[in-house]
């Protein structure tokens, strides 16, 4: 494993914790993916607002990359979420196809994902990209993750990718 500089020592503690988890579970190349993006993550860090860094130019990230790190390593999706309580907070029409995340990994039973067709997001499974799929290492799968966002210039994307666990 790369060496953690001090200041991301915590989000080290959760991604070794989440590698602990998932490492068995997942397929060898979703597991060099998450690799790859966190030793990403560990070169870049967080996007500074400096010159050259046009994007994060005027962004002060410090509140961001200041934050206490929550990896989610219960599988309880819903941590006390009831769904009324989501119908008051979140837009929602019961017509529309609802996927829901709670701390990053999909709810089903949050979710409404049959539309008004009766066509359904994720054919029954989990959702898009579920563990499932990620365990089994499925093609399509492989030919999309880790394609269309690139961990190599920025910090976000990296960390994010270095964490993923399920996904729509």
């Amino acid at each position: 494993m790369t060496q953690t500089p001090t200041r991301y020592e915590r989000y080290a503690d959760g991604f070794d914790a989440l590698g602990q988890r998932s490492d068995h579970s997942q397929a060898p190349w979703v597991r060099d993916l998450r690799n790859h993006a966190w030793d990403r993550f560990n070169e870049l860090g967080f996007p500074t607002a400096r010159r050259g860094n046009e994007r994060w130019k005027y962004t002060n990230v410090r509140p961001v990359a200041a934050a206490q790190l929550y990896v989610p390593l219960d599988l309880d999706p819903e941590h006390g979420m009831a769904a009324e309580t989501l119908h008051l907070i979140a837009p929602w029409q019961d017509s529309w196809v609802n996927m829901v995340f709670v701390d990053g990994q999909f709810s089903l039973s949050l979710s409404s994902p049959a539309g008004p067709d009766g066509d359904t997001v994720g054919a029954g499974i989990r959702s898009v990209l579920s563990r499932h799929m990620l365990a089994n290492g499925s093609r399509s799968l492989q030919d999309h993750l880790g394609k269309y966002a690139s961990v190599e210039d920025d910090g976000f994307i990296a960390l994010n990718t270095a964490f993923l666990q399920d996904g729509a």
